[in-house]
């Protein structure tokens, strides 16, 4: 789209796009986020029928494929009046559920966790959830071996403005020079000559995807290091007798093989060798 004809009729394209609800798939994969493993101590331990994840729904300050930028804080009114639903490619019935939400929330992230080459931060939007195998035992499967590394937002526009590399428009050449240099891909996004800002948008739901048109969208934390687990096992106990009762109970060994194993081996080691038996 040629720079003049968006100047032209700026107005009339913001109108359209607030009217309309947004569902962002079928981006190209510029960067296959793998699973961040930034560990988060408040997700409860896996179940054999429910997993606890931390997922991304979207990452700020970086041009996705509808050429939209999302701001710091653009959901965060949305977020704190509305839990979103947690679905699968944004099919709008209740057969696509495949958890929910108890905690969504602005997180700010360096670009380098994110696997970004730029230094500095940015803000995502990323909720903890449970998948519920119940719900759709494929999707869980899937979560449980670290295939699934896209997710997507369903919004709708509230605020939006326009950054465009033209000085015929001066409030958009303005904003041009004020939000580029915080993009985490500004190179793509100098190449298009423009962008849309979105500073404000409601949240209705975060789905998993094949390939969301915001890259920056995978799994934060899959809830499976062996430090996580072994923390979050020995805290539910709350104190060591407890702890030596279950790990009696579960190796069928005598208290002085425990004794022994603790003795010859640090803490940590020790509760890995007891969380594999």
């Amino acid at each position: 789209m040629e720079l003049k004809h968006i100047i032209e009729n700026k107005k009339e394209l913001i109108r359209f796009k607030k009217s309309t609800v947004k569902r962002f798939v079928n981006g190209i994969n510029q960067v296959p986020l793998k699973v961040l493993q930034i560990e988060n101590k408040s997700l409860p331990m896996d179940e054999e029928e429910v997993l606890y994840r931390t997922i991304i729904g979207n990452t700020y300050n970086w041009l996705d494929n509808h050429g939209d930028v999302h701001l710091g804080g653009c959901f965060a009114k949305s977020i704190n009046e509305n839990v979103p639903f947690i679905l699968a490619d944004h099919k709008a019935d209740v057969t696509a559920k495949i958890g929910k939400a108890f905690k969504t929330l602005e997180l700010e992230l360096s670009w380098e966790q994110l696997g970004i080459d730029k230094e500095g931060t940015t803000e995502s939007l990323v909720s903890d959830v449970e998948i519920i195998k119940a719900l759709n035992p494929s999707i869980f499967h899937q979560y449980k071996n670290n295939m699934i590394n896209q997710h997507s937002v369903g919004m709708q526009y509230v605020t939006i403005d326009l950054a465009i590399n033209d000085t015929y428009d001066k409030e958009g050449f303005a904003n041009w020079g004020k939000y580029l240099p915080l993009l985490g891909n500004e190179k793509d996004a100098d190449e298009c000559g423009y962008f849309w800002i979105v500073k404000e948008a409601k949240l209705f739901e975060i789905s998993a995807v094949l390939q969301g048109s915001n890259t920056l969208t995978g799994v934060l934390d899959n809830n499976t290091t062996d430090e996580a687990q072994i923390e979050k096992i020995y805290n539910k106990f709350g104190d060591i007798n407890k702890f030596y009762e279950f790990c009696n109970s579960t190796l069928k060994a005598e208290p002085n093989v425990i004794t022994q194993i603790e003795e010859t081996q640090p803490k940590k080691n020790f509760y890995k060798h007891l969380i594999k038996k």
